[in-house]
């Protein structure tokens, strides 16, 4: 687990962070068009960016699920650094996760082209977890992100994996995941803690949430994995975090295709 040792001051306005994962670009289910939307909105806003894995497809021809024609792995990658660049260049790249997808081709090959150029660039590189504490007007808010694990199909399922791994952590603000390509905002967990100097309960609130994808399902042409298994259509978009008045709360930013 990645985790930086150090504070992250936000800048005064800055205090919304954009949590985006599962681009999966060179698969044709990637969605280019609701992508340039979402990157369009973050530089606008000026809004910082966590990235959190599986942004690029990865799948090698001997792979099952690999698409004939689609492009290159070598291809995908440079689209992939090209957006690091812009994100960073635009003083707005927090860190950056690994997924399943990119993990898999990194232990296949033992090259990790996305942590050497995270070095290159001089940002957080933050492997499949990383934990970042940020400070925002004088509070410090603690933050956990995670691509993401198998936790099934149903949204009640992948909700109750995210609330049990959201209660592992102790005086954290949010836990922010990946992976499910569910975008939502679930109860914040709440932990009671007992001030024996003041002898009173103080209540800490830690708040999970999804981040969505650009991946969609049902879409015209070959049936891909996710149809071929009969999943849910699942929405498009990316996850906002804001920082404010001590509570680090998620907003689900919908972006519609049809």
């Amino acid at each position: 687990m990645f985790d930086k040792h150090e504070v992250t001051k936000i800048k005064k306005g800055r205090n919304r962070i954009a949590c985006i994962g599962d681009a999966h670009r060179g698969h044709p289910n990637h969605v280019e068009t609701q992508f340039l939307k979402a990157k369009e909105q973050v530089l606008n806003k000026k809004m910082p960016v966590v990235l959190m894995g599986d942004m690029v497809e990865c799948r090698e021809p001997s792979h099952p699920f690999y698409v004939p024609g689609a492009p290159t792995i070598n291809d995908q990658l440079n689209w992939y650094m090209d957006l690091l660049d812009e994100l960073n260049n635009a003083g707005l790249l927090l860190g950056v996760l690994v997924g399943n997808h990119e993990h898999a081709i990194i232990r296949k090959t033992s090259n990790n082209d996305i942590e050497r150029w995270c070095r290159h660039i001089g940002t957080n590189y933050m492997d499949y977890m990383g934990v970042l504490d940020f400070e925002y007007e004088k509070e410090i808010y603690s933050v956990a992100f995670h691509h993401g694990m198998g936790s099934g199909v149903t949204v009640g399922g992948q909700m109750n994996r995210l609330s049990t791994f959201t209660r592992n952590f102790t005086n954290y603000d949010a836990v922010i995941m990946a992976h499910t390509h569910q975008l939502s905002v679930l109860p914040p967990s709440i932990q009671i803690y007992r001030d024996k100097e003041k002898c009173r309960n103080v209540d800490k609130y830690c708040f999970p949430a999804f981040t969505g994808s650009f991946f969609l399902t049902y879409k015209e042409g070959p049936s891909e994995y996710g149809e071929r298994k009969g999943y849910t259509p699942l929405p498009i978009g990316y996850n906002i975090l804001t920082l404010e008045d001590g509570l680090a709360q998620s907003q689900s930013v919908l972006l519609r295709i049809r």
